[in-house]
């Protein structure tokens, strides 16, 4: 028995393996597809068109949910802990309509599948697994500090938003090395020869 039998799925992980790789090297380039399409958002964002986008409306509303069920709860807390001048900077933080760029879910959300999917591939094939995690984090880390200095370039007024020039090149990086796990059978007689 396995210590990490009941955790993980052994058995259906190494049923997909053969896969993964490939799942990885989509993920890969449909990440990359996303980013493109996050900046162009950003930029639309950052220059305001004169309307709000939905989920920007959407995550107010949610937010605005989130400070009411917090306020309800502070009524509960006795004087002690909660004073009513919180409650009047929470309101006055409602009505900060700032131009600063929104995460771009389907990005999100594919940097985590790959993320996932690299840590799956290293359960598989260590060696490949564990570079290609490295990667896959680095880029994972790059788009977030990336994130915020996009919302640092809007909040200035001066400065103009920048490509994620880091986060690309992390990503170019894990492409050449997904490519070279899951496509590795077409130069095979190359490299045999070489090597």
């Amino acid at each position: 028995m396995q210590p990490l039998q009941f955790l993980v799925p052994l058995d259906a992980l190494e049923a997909v393996g053969p896969v993964l790789k490939y799942v990885i090297l989509g993920l890969v380039l449909t990440n990359m597809l996303t980013r493109i399409r996050a900046h162009r958002m950003n930029i639309r964002q950052v220059e305001g068109n004169g309307g709000e986008s939905y989920l920007r409306s959407f995550l107010r509303s949610v937010l605005r949910s989130v400070l009411q069920i917090w306020r309800l709860i502070l009524r509960v807390l006795p004087d002690s802990i909660y004073s009513k001048e919180d409650d009047e900077d929470d309101e006055d933080d409602e009505d900060d309509d700032s131009n600063e760029p929104l995460r771009y879910l389907p990005h999100t959300l594919t940097t985590l599948l790959l993320v996932l999917a690299s840590f799956a591939f290293m359960i598989l094939e260590p060696h490949g697994g564990m570079v290609l995690s490295v990667l896959v984090l680095g880029v994972f880390f790059a788009d977030f500090f990336e994130f915020e200095s996009r919302c640092v370039e809007a909040r200035s007024k001066n400065l103009e938003l920048e490509r994620p020039k880091s986060a690309i090149v992390g990503s170019v990086l894990v492409l050449m090395y997904a490519a070279y796990q899951s496509l590795f059978f077409l130069i095979v007689d190359y490299w045999n020869a070489i090597i």
